[in-house]
This record gives structure tokens, C-alpha cells and sequence, in this order.
């Protein structure tokens, strides 16, 4: 989830050492409909990637996550974190709006202000 991720889906994104990572919906965010894509990272075939369990507090709407309990936890790789886009996460808590295509492809995106 880099910055401009949660700029473009109306997420309001802290992170300080001593309490952790804090995550909420921000309706004060302007909407986008365009998201700059981050295109700095690289993939090497074959390369073994390990990513971690967070060793961090998490805070998703000012409510401590129990990230370790979690069927879809949130992960780190390269100080990146990686959250699941479940129904529970993406729908429940973050307000946003998922779905997945005939072709399997999937769609997210923040509603506009009317339809929130």
C-alpha cells in the first residue's frame, strides 16, 4: 500500500515507532479518479521473496488489529506494506467498493462523496 494508493482510495495512512501503523477512511481526501502508477520496483524470475508479519501495532479505523489472528494478515516486503483486499477489509472497514469481473479481473475503487 504506497502513498499514492491510499491518496487515490481516500485513506488516511501514519506510521510512527513507538505506537505503529494507523490506517482510516478520510472523506477530507479529494477524489481521484487516476492513480499514479509505482513503477520503482523490480522482479527478478526464479528470486525467492519472503515477506513478514508486521512487527508493528496495526490500527485500522483507530481499533488495534489483531493482525496475527487474521486469515488474510497484513504483510511487509521491502518497507512496503501489503494489505488483503477482502470484503471484511476493503468493504467493512475501508468503505471502498470491490469486484471481480468475468475475466477475473479485479476492480477497486473509493465511491465518490455523494455515494458514501
Amino acid at each position: 500500500m504506497t502513498w499514492n494508493y491510499t491518496q487515490v482510495l481516500g485513506l488516511s495512512i501514519s506510521w510512527n515507532a513507538d505506537n505503529g501503523l494507523f490506517i482510516s477512511k478520510d472523506k477530507t481526501i479529494p477524489y481521484q479518479n487516476q492513480v499514479e502508477l509505482d513503477t520503482g520496483g523490480y522482479f527478478v524470475p526464479g528470486t525467492q521473496m519472503n515477506a513478514r508479519y508486521p512487527t508493528f501495532n496495526i490500527f485500522i479505523n483507530g481499533t488495534w488489529l489483531n493482525n496475527g489472528a487474521e486469515s488474510y494478515p497484513l504483510l511487509t516486503y521491502n518497507d512496503i506494506i501489503y494489505f488483503p483486499m477482502t470484503w471484511k477489509f476493503a468493504v467493512e472497514e475501508l468503505g471502498l467498493s470491490i469486484k471481480l469481473d468475468e475475466k477475473e479481473d479485479f476492480f477497486i475503487e473509493r465511491p465518490k462523496e455523494s455515494e458514501n
